[in-house]
């Protein structure tokens, strides 16, 4: 069997805190983190995207170039704010206010601004590099649009964050063996925001206590957290009344991804995203979608495309738990959980069991099926059980706890009845007197 093996400990884990570094408070940015290295409990890397921006009908969209890649967009097929390539590069875009990085003297780098927009610099990126040292440095020389981008790869300890000015001026931050937050705020003048300070406060909170992260940790944490109520909860509190989501999902978040890589057997084919897409992301799971089989626009599976997509659920959660317009009922957001929680477990418990089946025997084109094939599954089985509001099971194949019996088995059993029967006919003819 595999086992993903965590990088050896380093003597003091790197924490990055940017709360103590600065403070630039920003009423309602994007949220996000990468992780590293060690404080992964698998040594791989995480990168983490709530992004806050009230448009609607978000969702993945199929594009190429020297790799395959899918990217997060809105209903124009141009748009991408997100995305991953068939060899694990991820990248996020975080959106600063403009200012002059040269004023502070951390610029290392110009732009050319040759590449031919803000959606052609992350485009670029997905498709044409595979390393978080190459595309940083293509951002930095390259990039137009005045931006923030995250990056993980299928490497392993290592992550980057390039920041470019209006000026053109850019900058490379390494993050290696180690987590940051990222809001809409410069990483690179320690700046920092609401989100930032939030996120510090909710991953530091849990290290204290298992001293390592998860995809699902991190999901669980940042991926529905709404500071409910004016309290440190990131759940609502209580089932009387309403509230309105803050933290880290507010009513202004519409699309949330994690991307898990860091891993560069099988050429990163092990790597895999989860993405919830709703009005707001805190009332959906965060289905799997893999981009290391996606070579068609058909490798996509309809639900995610067709139509609104996956918002078209997600807004039946919606029109049922809002009581106003960005107020939601405590015990309605409630029942929502009661299913969707226990269905997000059941997603990652099957990723953890479909890494489970893999060992050093496959082929990357058998490690690719299986990646596939959980993913797609998974995805079916996910989605159906949160349309019919009810929990699935961790067993790949099972929506819930009381499924049908299988056609084969129903077949088998029908198979040994008739021939029984017909044994017992038998007998009675040849010992009838």
């Amino acid at each position: 069997m595999m086992h993903l093996h965590r990088i050896p400990a380093l003597g003091t884990v790197l924490f990055i805190l940017l709360s103590s570094l600065g403070s630039t408070v920003l009423a309602d940015d994007c949220a996000g983190l990468i992780a590293t290295g060690s404080i992964v409990s698998d040594g791989r890397s995480i990168l983490l995207k709530n992004r806050h921006l009230h448009e609607n009908n978000q969702k993945p969209f199929y594009g190429n170039g020297t790799f395959t890649y899918w990217g997060i967009g809105d209903g124009r097929h141009s748009f991408c704010r997100m995305g991953m390539n068939e060899k694990g590069l991820a990248i996020a875009n975080f959106d600063p206010p403009p200012n002059n990085l040269l004023d502070d003297g951390v610029w290392q780098y110009t732009s050319d601004g040759s590449s031919a927009s803000e959606d052609d610099d992350m485009r670029t990126v997905l498709g044409e590099y595979t390393t978080v040292e190459e595309a940083a440095l293509w951002l930095a020389h390259h990039a137009r649009y005045p931006c923030q981008w995250a990056l993980i790869s299928q490497e392993s300890g290592i992550g980057a964050i390039v920041a470019m000015d209006t000026q053109n001026h850019s900058h490379i931050s390494y993050i290696r063996d180690g987590w940051v937050a990222l809001g809409n705020v410069w990483y690179c003048e320690n700046t920092s925001s609401s989100n930032n300070q939030r996120i510090e406060h909710l991953i530091t909170t849990h290290l204290n206590s298992t001293e390592t992260l998860t995809v699902r940790d991190v999901v669980r944490l940042l991926g529905r957290d709404i500071k409910a109520g004016g309290s440190d909860a990131t759940e609502p509190v209580g089932y009387n009344g309403t509230y309105q989501p803050h933290g880290l999902t507010p009513v202004s978040c519409r699309s949330a991804a994690a991307f898990l890589s860091g891993d560069a057997r099988w050429d990163g084919a092990l790597a895999m995203a989860w993405v919830a897409i709703g009005q707001t992301t805190h009332l959906c799971p965060f289905f799997p979608l893999g981009a290391s089989y996606v070579h068609t626009a058909e490798d996509i599976p309809q639900n995610w495309t067709t139509g609104l997509g996956i918002e078209q659920y997600t807004d039946e959660k919606q029109e049922y738990a809002e009581a106003t317009p960005n107020e939601y009922y405590r015990n309605r957001v409630q029942e929502i959980h009661n299913y969707t929680l226990p269905i997000q477990d059941a997603i990652f418990d099957r990723y953890e069991q479909c890494l489970e089946s893999i060992d050093d025997t496959f082929s990357t084109t058998e490690v690719i099926e299986t990646m596939q094939s959980y993913a797609n599954s998974t995805f079916q089985d996910a989605l159906q059980a949160y349309r019919e509001e009810r929990p699935m099971t961790s067993e790949t194949g099972g929506a819930d706890h009381h499924e049908a019996m299988p056609a084969s088995l129903l077949l088998l059993v029908v198979l040994v009845s008739l021939i029984s029967f017909l044994f017992v006919v038998l007998i009675f003819i040849i010992l009838k007197p």
